[in-house]
């Protein structure tokens, strides 16, 4: 993907449709006041008058994406379980498609809730399952059927367990063999199984870990080593 392509994907952002695959997730929150110490630990007890549910990991990008004009389609695993189905319903309420959705029944739906009391995180509870998926294939075919007439793919990791190394490397050379390009927003599990992505945005921290090195990250000239070495191992055509 060359250079010009590349300027011209972001200036017309607004316009494009777009497949986001990743880890999505739930969001939840409970807004309380801590009334007392509970009687059965010792720690507070909130009273909670306020609960919210928001799309979360992917499907918070997928959500913001439609927010900047794009058209999204998201494509991630869910279980089959009560919060799949919520999902879904954030997403419809959100306006966006559930075509990329694959429900996966051995698995449990990412949920992260948050109790909130006196403008604080009192606490944040997960439910979640970070193995990689078993359905590799099935997902695949999943995405391969919303890819042809998009014009850019995001891939959004979580370390949730969606985006495997067998995951990430078919969609790659699926992309580069239509020529539609893949932008990259990584964690440090799979951080070098992106090879040949179009564009690879780490921040200094993932590059520190995913690639096991050290630097100053007041000293541009050991920034500039680190990314343009990251490049050439990726064989990407940018890092931001």
């Amino acid at each position: 993907m060359k250079e010009k392509k590349i300027k011209q994907l972001f200036d017309s952002f607004n316009k494009m449709k777009v497949v986001i695959v990743g880890d999505a997730m739930i969001d939840a929150y409970m807004w309380g006041k801590i009334k007392r110490k509970s009687p059965e630990a010792p720690v507070p007890l909130v009273e909670v008058h306020k609960h919210e549910n928001r799309l979360g990991g992917a499907g918070n990008v997928a959500r913001n994406t439609k927010s900047l004009g794009a058209i999204p389609i998201l494509c991630t695993v869910v279980g089959k379980d009560y919060q799949g189905n919520h999902l879904k319903q954030l997403l419809v309420k959100e306006g966006l498609s559930t075509v990329g959705i694959f429900t996966d029944q051995t698995r449990k739906t990412t949920v992260k809730t948050r109790v909130i009391s006196e403008r604080k995180h009192q606490i944040r509870i997960d439910e979640e399952n970070t193995n990689p998926i078993i359905f590799e294939e099935e997902f695949l075919k999943v995405v391969f059927r919303q890819i042809h007439d998009v014009d850019v793919i995001i891939l959004q990791d979580y370390n949730k367990g969606v985006l495997t190394p067998f995951v990430v490397k078919s969609i790659i050379e699926k992309a580069n063999q239509i020529n539609i390009p893949t932008i990259v927003d990584p964690k440090n599990k799979n951080f070098l199984e992106y090879k040949n992505c179009s564009i690879f945005k780490p921040n200094l921290s993932e590059i520190k870990l995913g690639c096991n090195i050290d630097f100053d990250e007041n000293e541009i000239s050991a920034i500039k080593k680190a990314t343009r070495d990251l490049q050439q191992l990726l064989n990407t055509k940018g890092i931001l």
